[in-house]
């Protein structure tokens, strides 16, 4: 297996990444993630690396310092660098030390990535060999094991006898069963947008759980998660009820899309598992069409508006209902309320425009909507963490 580093200051980016791509079945093992060229640096020089995927601008150490140093080192490391639309001078910069490929990061489709990786693995093996790719590993494993047991084509029971072997939560115990989707419904880039960010749901919820409450996820059919949960928390301290109340809510703070929760009910042997499959897999069918008309008709309007002074009421008018029931079934439908939805395309629109323009913040607020820069300014920093100056500074 060949071992990749992910340099990448945007989270976002680095989540759907990891799961664009089925990088195991490449003989890939993505090892190792850094937010900038100095953790990258302190990486490389600890772990074995053979693949480095790193934006080109970071703060600390930007990707062209990062690849210098990986150059002057010697060995056959591959570099791809991931640019923007303004950054073509520093990809020329890039090549010239030896890069295997670059990714356009606003472009970027899983069939180019697919291309790039192949030329990096035939760059790989003329340097180090082939390597060896084992027949499975643990992910896919546990995720095929998963969907053959809940199926029930386990007839001989030998996957009954596997379970304990895969890290799964003890079925003597008890264990819940929860199924995760996106919701249909909305236009077709927002379709694709929401399932690029539900493929960092799997992420997010893994890094979430493994340290509170436990588990595995693996991948069900078509775009679902199954959660396979231990009956309680390890800390003991929250209710089913809280936990899951909480992880839907940061699910849809941190993903901006909406999901449908299913299942939950415990089980303590196969065949109840089995059961609550089932149930499961009818509650996500009739859930999965949840966003409803009204609020599909909002949520378009939202995103061709944002930068006007758009309102629960002009939202309402455009979707034919009153505004209290608009309010109402956005928060039920999507998990988040309107005024947030709103505020975050907004906040999005202004990262692009800091990152990509030389617009001053001024212009920036009026871009989108704001009459008051230092209102627009106070309220980027409580979504971003940062001012506008220091997030453009840090680009």
């Amino acid at each position: 297996m060949w071992n990749m580093l992910v340099v990448e200051d945007e989270s976002i980016v680095r989540i759907g990444l990891r799961y664009l791509v089925d990088w195991e079945s490449y003989g890939v093992v993505w090892k190792a993630e850094a937010s900038n060229g100095e953790e990258a640096w302190n990486i490389i020089e600890e772990e074995e690396i053979h693949i480095v995927m790193t934006d080109i601008r970071m703060p600390v150490m930007d990707g062209i310092q990062l690849t210098k140093k990986i150059k002057e080192r010697g060995g056959g490391t591959q570099v791809i660098v991931i640019s923007s639309y303004d950054d073509f001078p520093y990809v020329q910069e890039a090549l010239r030390l030896g890069v295997t490929d670059y990714l356009h990061k606003p472009t970027m489709a899983k069939e180019e990535i697919v291309d790039m990786l192949k030329k990096v693995l035939d760059n790989l093996e003329r340097t180090y060999g082939p390597s060896l790719t084992p027949a499975g590993t643990t992910e896919k494993e546990r995720d095929e094991f998963l969907k053959a047991l809940l199926s029930g084509t386990d007839e001989e029971g030998r996957l009954e006898k596997q379970y304990g072997a895969l890290g799964l939560p003890a079925l003597a115990d008890g264990v819940r069963l929860v199924g995760i989707r996106p919701a249909s419904g909305g236009r077709e880039e927002e379709q694709e947008k929401s399932g690029s960010r539900f493929a960092a749901a799997r992420y997010f919820i893994e890094k979430y759980v493994s340290h509170d409450w436990g588990g595995a996820v693996a991948n069900g059919e078509r775009d679902e998660l199954l959660w396979l949960a231990p009956a309680q928390a390890r800390s003991g301290e929250r209710t089913w009820n809280e936990y899951l109340a909480e992880l839907k809510k940061n699910l849809a703070n941190l993903l901006n899309v909406a999901l449908v929760f299913s299942g939950g009910a415990l089980a303590s042997d196969v065949p109840g598992l089995r059961t609550a499959y089932g149930e499961l897999q009818r509650e996500l069918g009739e859930a999965e069409g949840a966003v409803g008309q009204a609020v599909r008709m909002a949520m378009d309007y939202v995103d061709h508006h944002f930068c006007e002074d758009v309102s629960l009421s002009s939202c309402a008018e455009f979707a034919h209902v009153s505004p209290a029931h608009l309010s109402r079934i956005f928060l039920k439908e999507t998990g988040v309320n309107f005024s947030d939805y709103v505020i975050r395309k907004k906040m999005e629109r202004a990262k692009e425009l800091l990152r990509r323009t030389n617009l001053r913040i001024y212009e920036v607020a009026e871009k989108v909507g704001y009459a008051h820069s230092h209102y627009f300014s106070k309220l980027f920093k409580e979504i971003v963490g940062q001012s506008p100056i220091e997030y453009r500074n840090g680009s």
